[in-house]
């Protein structure tokens, strides 16, 4: 199970990491927990919580890594997780289904529209909702399956092309009007 990004309260590191220990306890998963990113705002809580953690050993904090090593670690993961609590867009997850990755988010904020029916969602500040979700992925080798077809389907939906068409567009309605 892989999170990319901040490592940082507004991200839900906390709330992942109990999910994934939930999942550790309840169903005895042998999944790892990877977590890249470089740590900013509530740093000590989380280094804490990381190494007082019963599954501790089952938890990787990479820090930084390059964009080709983002790459190399999406490629792995079996689940990409992304149960955050605010988002402007969500990009990350577009990449996990460009590489057929399942992803669970979060159902708050812009993820639902980015995601679309190719992601599981669950509630952030719930991290029963978010261990129920990935392990939704887990038990279910169709739903993954399912999972990962509409999300090559759902990347689809977004380029840079396309995004430099559409503001093309409305600036130059905006000069006619």
């Amino acid at each position: 199970m892989l999170f990319i990004g901040r490592l940082e309260e507004r991200k839900n590191i906390n709330g992942i990491i109990s999910a994934f220990e939930t999942l550790k306890e309840q169903y005895h998963i042998p999944h790892k927990l990877i977590l890249a990113g470089r740590f900013g705002y509530g740093e000590k809580l989380i280094c804490h919580r990381l190494s007082a953690g019963k599954f501790s050993k089952d938890i990787t904090c990479l820090g930084f890594v390059s964009d080709e090593e983002k790459w190399a670690l999406l490629d792995e993961a079996d689940i990409f997780l992304f149960a955050t609590f605010y988002e402007g867009f969500g990009l990350p997850i577009l990449e996990a289904q460009q590489l057929g990755v399942p992803v669970v988010a979060s159902s708050t904020s812009s993820l639902p529209e980015v995601g679309a029916e190719a992601a599981v969602y669950c509630d952030p500040s719930e991290p029963v909702s978010i261990a129920e979700a990935i392990y939704a992925i887990i038990k279910d080798p169709a739903r993954r399956k399912e999972l990962i077809e509409k999300g090559y389907e759902n990347v689809k939906r977004f380029s840079w092309d396309k995004c430099a068409e559409e503001i093309a567009a409305l600036l130059v309605e905006d000069v006619v009007t």
